[in-house]
């Protein structure tokens, strides 16, 4: 008898659990990329040593059933190796049209190097449609151009991506918690 209560409050706990895994906000599909760059100098605007590199990395989950969205992520971190306070930009744009994406707001920190970086992943707040930024970033069609006071029109710049071939384009089941 003993077995039997313990046996059907455990599948009472299992089936509320399964219930609430299917509520509202219950995140079962997810996707990501995560990309890197090395920031060279432009031709005929700096000094070989200027150098940098930057690393970008975007998330998405939604409900498998109602694909809403539960959140749209993006993190970053851009480190360059020349005077940061003359740094007076950090950009991601689209290869081919030279199109502004993202700019990258510059951050406090103890490191002379880290021009920008997110302190955790944030919501993305930007001008381009989520769904175009991820193609463009993961698909490598998106460059970061720091620019300085000294070159105006750029200092350093390097290609973003392109992620992983097939890993990062669809959606991947993840268990509800």
């Amino acid at each position: 008898m003993r077995i039997r209560r313990a046996l059907a409050l455990l599948l009472a706990l299992l089936l509320v659990a399964a219930a609430a895994c299917g509520g509202p906000d219950c995140i079962d599909e997810s996707r990501g990329l995560n990309t890197s760059s090395v920031l060279a100098p432009l031709p005929n605007s700096a000094s070989l040593a200027d150098t940098g590199s930057a690393g970008i990395t975007m998330n998405e989950s939604r409900n498998h059933t109602s694909r809403h969205v539960t959140y749209q992520r993006l993190d970053w971190s851009v480190r360059v190796y020349i005077p940061r306070n003359t740094v007076t930009s950090a950009q991601l744009r689209e290869v081919g049209t030279d199109r502004l994406l993202f700019t990258f707001p510059p951050t406090a920190t103890g490191d002379e190097h880290a021009y920008s970086q997110s302190s955790s992943p944030a919501d993305y707040a930007g001008d381009v449609p989520w769904n175009e930024l991820y193609q463009l970033v993961g698909s490598g069609r998106t460059y970061l151009d720091v620019r300085s006071t000294r070159y105006p029109g750029g200092h350093l710049r390097g290609t973003v991506g392109p992620a992983p071939v097939g890993s990062w384009e669809g959606f991947v089941h993840s268990y509800c918690s």
